[in-house]
């Protein structure tokens, strides 16, 4: 009788620690996903996944905006389309960590935006619950975001969206993917 709580606790051991940090790290199927997962530090994905694991509320790619792309909870997409190579955004209890490499505008570089912000928006509200300072964009395209923020106890249908330059009427990036 008492080896099947033993193997029960054993059971839920191991499958918390294959499921945490294989769920946050997981990068299968699509080429832009497995890049995002070699495009940032190894400390930076340790970390990620370590908040995941321990409470992470979200974790999605990020894929760049283009003109054409719908409204989202009441931003427009970007003027101009945006390519990334690679991105991805963690929301965890409190914390929000975004990285971007290689986000770019065509021929332009990053253009006239020089900072980022990001938003989590929910229950498809116009209205974002946690919006981040805005934070350099390098010339290459590089920014993190790692900073403390209020999220809400339920939020349903979560997204998070990258503003340009401050500016919460727009994004140029999602959360999501794009093929």
């Amino acid at each position: 009788m008492r080896r099947l709580p033993t193997a029960l606790a054993l059971a839920s051991l191991a499958l918390a620690a294959w499921a945490g940090p294989s769920l946050a790290a997981r990068h299968t199927g699509h080429p832009s996903a497995k890049t995002t997962a070699y495009a940032t530090s190894r400390g930076a994905r340790t970390t990620m996944a370590k908040k995941v694991a321990a409470g992470g509320l979200l974790r999605s790619m990020l894929a760049p905006s283009v003109p054409a792309d719908p409204t989202i909870d009441g931003a427009k997409p970007g003027a101009l389309p945006w390519n990334l190579k690679s991105g991805d955004v963690v929301v965890s209890d409190g914390h929000m960590q975004l990285h971007l490499a290689g986000f770019l505008i065509p021929g332009k570089g990053v253009g006239p935006v020089k900072t980022v912000s990001a938003s989590l928006y929910c229950d498809g509200s116009a209205k974002p619950v946690a919006t981040t300072k805005s934070l350099a964009l390098s010339s290459a395209g590089d920014a993190a975001i790692d900073t403390a923020v209020a999220v809400p106890k339920s939020c349903i249908a979560p997204i998070v969206l990258v503003h340009p330059n401050g500016e919460a009427g727009s994004y140029v990036a999602a959360s999501g993917w794009k093929r």
